[in-house]
């Protein structure tokens, strides 16, 4: 798969983005996209976590891979939804966001329900486009 393609089918888009979700989780989150200076995109040879992966892209800053960090805030009752997010600080339009994910946002929605909202998520860009 060139650097450029999208992949094959928006669930591979999604289990790639949550494999990317589960190990972020667990890095410091004052990365920025001058810290992204080694991106390895792997594919599985055969069934996921069964088999070995292969590299099919080394991304850098440079090809415009970056991440921003999502966050959901509060609203008045202290209660956390998909209502009141930022992404570094910027508020987008979260339909926006949704499309920019190639999804409804129904489905943007389903997708992040058993997610901890309190927790910091990535948003992936592998385009120079930032939020």
């Amino acid at each position: 798969m060139n650097v450029l393609e999208k992949p094959d089918s928006a669930m591979e888009q999604r289990q790639h983005r949550q494999n990317y979700l589960n190990n972020e989780r667990n890095q410091p989150d004052n990365r920025t996209d001058r810290d992204f200076d080694n991106g390895p995109i792997r594919q599985w040879s055969g069934k996921p976590y069964r088999s070995k992966q292969f590299l099919l892209a080394n991304l850098t800053a440079e090809n415009g891979v970056g991440i921003q960090k999502l966050t959901f805030d509060q609203d008045r009752d202290g209660a956390i939804n998909f209502k009141y997010f930022n992404i570094d600080g910027n508020y987008a339009d979260i339909k926006d966001v949704a499309r920019h994910d190639g999804l409804s946002f129904e489905d943007w929605r389903e997708w992040f329900k058993d997610c901890d909202l309190s927790q910091p998520l990535a948003v992936i860009h592998f385009s120079k486009f930032r939020y």
